[in-house]
C-alpha cells in the first residue's frame, strides 16, 4: 500500500534548567557562585530523500520528539545540548503547520529545512556574578 499523506505530532526539545550552586573551597567558606547554564533543546528538521516509500515507515509512528537539553551542573559546567531530530520525507513533499497554516516544500535531495526551533537553556547563577 502506497502512503502519500500523513499527519504527525512534532515537538522541539526544551532547554535545560540553569542551576544555583555555590563554590566551597577549603579555608574559604563563601567563594562565590558556581552554577552552570542549561543546555539548548534539540531542533526538528525535515530532510528530502529519493525514497518514495519512506512515509510507510511512519505509518504507526505519529509522534516525533527532539531531545531536551541537560541541566546545568556544579563548578560552572554547562548542560548538554539536546540532539536534533531529522524527519526524512520524499522529494517534493509539502509540510503544513496545521495551527498556523505555514507551508514548507522540500525540492532537492538532501535539502534540510528547520521546522521547529529548540528551547534556550536557562541561566545558572554563575552568569549573574559581579
Amino acid at each position: 500500500m502506497f502512503i502519500d499523506e500523513i499527519k504527525i505530532y512534532a515537538k522541539a526539545g526544551n532547554g535545560g534548567d540553569g542551576v544555583v550552586r555555590w563554590l566551597h573551597l577549603k579555608g574559604k567558606e563563601f567563594s562565590g557562585p558556581a552554577g552552570g547554564n542549561g543546555g539548548n533543546g534539540g531542533d526538528v528538521f525535515v530532510r528530502a530523500t529519493r525514497d518514495l516509500n519512506i512515509l510507510q515507515n511512519y505509518q504507526h509512528k505519529k509522534e516525533f520528539l527532539a531531545e531536551d537539553g541537560g541541566i546545568g551542573m556544579k563548578d560552572s559546567k554547562f548542560g548538554k545540548n539536546g540532539e536534533s531530530l531529522f524527519i526524512d520525507l520524499p522529494i517534493g513533499s509539502v509540510v503544513t503547520n496545521l495551527s498556523t497554516n505555514k507551508k514548507i516544500q522540500i525540492l532537492k535531495e538532501g535539502e534540510e529545512r528547520l521546522i521547529l526551533k529548540g528551547g534556550k537553556g536557562g541561566l545558572g547563577n554563575e552568569t549573574f556574578k559581579s
